[in-house]
């Protein structure tokens, strides 16, 4: 399965999401998976997998997807998850590699919430608390961009370069979030972590709809599209992506549903189904 395909200020998401069935996601840059559903093509040449928890759904295909990397003679990947699921996640590769016959390389890093990790130049991965019925963390992707200080805003080359060899510092750096990734969650994670507001991309779960369920998701720990209704005037978000729909409904359901119960966050929403359509 290649998944839906969506891209954004320069960053692709690749992914499909179904609750109960698969949720699984690849980011470029820097080229890392977001769980595993139950293991797909596009997250092999991935080096770093996050793991959100250990639910089936997302994390099935963690033995797959390092045994394609064995075939295809890539370097150990490392898998990133919550710390309190270390030693099952490590037991479960380990006896998978025994059932396939190979040595299925992979460093496990288990995280807590507010740690974080280097994935290449310029950009890191740190955790944070999700609110589910097992171990979950999401995630922020945070870029780091140069560029010269405010203060030199119209300065010509020559100036700039006259600073430098005077040895003034001339250039700034900047953080920002540039991915907000909510596995599975309940509403608490829209106090618990406020920062998903300000991210550039939140790639975050929908799971229920309408009316009836409303209570599901502070039950079993997932989000109702209620809860976005409630919080609506703090998305500041370029994009949110819906996905982790419950199977009791359709896409186009959810699609109408978000547009005619959020006009205000009207040309925001994207959504990932099961890649199917």
């Amino acid at each position: 399965m290649r998944g839906v395909a969506l891209t954004f200020d320069g960053l692709a998401i690749r992914g499909a999401s179904r609750a109960g069935d698969q949720s699984w996601y690849r980011v470029d840059p820097p080229g890392l998976a977001l769980d595993v559903g139950r293991g797909a093509e596009p997250l092999v040449g991935t080096p770093w997998i996050f793991l959100s928890h250990g639910h089936l759904d997302h994390a099935l295909g963690i033995p797959w997807v390092l045994s394609q990397r064995r075939l295809q003679g890539l370097a150990a990947a490392t898998v990133f998850c919550p710390r309190p699921i270390v030693a099952d996640l490590e037991r479960f590769i380990s006896v998978a590699g025994r059932l396939d016959d190979a040595d299925l390389d992979a460093e496990v890093v288990g995280l807590e919430p507010g740690e974080s990790r280097e994935l290449g130049k310029d950009l890191r991965l740190e955790a944070f608390a999700l609110h589910h019925t097992v171990p979950s963390m999401g995630c922020h992707l945070i870029r780091t961009q140069r560029g010269l200080k405010d203060e030199l805003a119209g300065a010509t080359t020559e100036e700039v370069a006259a600073l430098k060899r005077a040895g003034a510092e001339v250039v700034s750096e900047r953080e920002s979030i540039w991915l907000t990734y909510c596995g599975d969650t309940g509403p608490k994670v829209f106090s618990s972590e406020p920062r998903l507001f300000g991210a550039k991309i939140l790639l975050i779960e929908c799971t229920f709809i309408d009316h009836s369920t409303r209570r599901h998701g502070a039950r079993f720990g997932h989000l109702h599209l209620n809860d976005f209704v409630e919080h609506a005037a703090h998305f500041a978000n370029d994009a949110i992506v819906l996905t982790h729909l419950s199977r009791r409904y359709r896409q186009h359901e959810f699609e109408h549903e978000v547009a005619s119960r959020l006009p205000a966050l009207e040309g925001k929403f994207h959504f990932i189904g099961d890649g199917e359509t």
